[in-house]
């Protein structure tokens, strides 16, 4: 730029970076690998350039969440799309994300009977069990147990001298545990005559 007088001049000199004008490379989200409802994560860019703005968006909500190359969301039951947004003075770049929810496992049906014989083994299972799911069970004292057939099951053997019993199951997944108890009645064994 150069502006002149009669009598004198003045110059200026300014120097233009080229990274100034290429467009930012799109920028990497790097968060958790399993996401769990109704907890906080934090999200962060992979190898972050200093010389870059972010911008976190979420969507639906359409709201921004973060202005640096790190920010956190609380996730709820939905899904969230996460936008980051890579600028430099003159141009930009953007990557999206889709964090999907996962959540804790469901109560566990127990499949078999309630009411059961004295001394008769019985088959106790799961009802549907999840994939993702490990369970654990405890059984009440006076009886037998042996794996079951399948995966996820039990033949147990009430004794004779119980009356009542007691099955319990946990549920575990990477996002939380549940339990439940299922009482059982036992009926004594009917008598033989011979």
């Amino acid at each position: 730029i150069k502006r002149s007088k009669s009598c004198s001049a003045i110059s200026t000199e300014v120097l233009v970076s080229p990274y100034d004008t290429l467009p930012p490379l799109a920028p990497i989200i790097a968060h958790s690998t399993v996401l769990c409802s109704g907890k906080t994560y934090a999200l962060s860019v992979k190898n972050p350039d200093p010389g870059l703005q972010y911008y976190w968006i979420r969507t639906p909500q359409n709201d921004t969440i973060g202005l640096s190359d790190t920010a956190t969301v609380q996730l709820g039951t939905a899904d969230q799309v996460i936008t980051l947004i890579a600028a430099s003075a003159c141009s930009q770049s953007s990557s999206t994300d889709t964090l999907e929810v996962n959540f804790g496992p469901a109560v566990p049906k127990l499949l078999g009977p309630t009411v059961v014989c004295a001394n008769t083994p019985i088959e106790y299972c799961v009802e549907d069990p999840e994939a993702t799911t490990k369970y654990i069970w405890k059984f009440g004292s006076q009886v037998e147990l042996k794996p079951g057939p399948k995966p996820d099951c039990y033949l147990a053997t009430w004794l004779g001298n119980a009356s009542t019993g007691t099955i319990q199951i946990e549920a575990t997944n990477f996002c939380g545990k549940i339990s439940i108890n299922y009482p059982i009645e036992i009926q004594p064994a009917p008598l033989v005559n011979l």
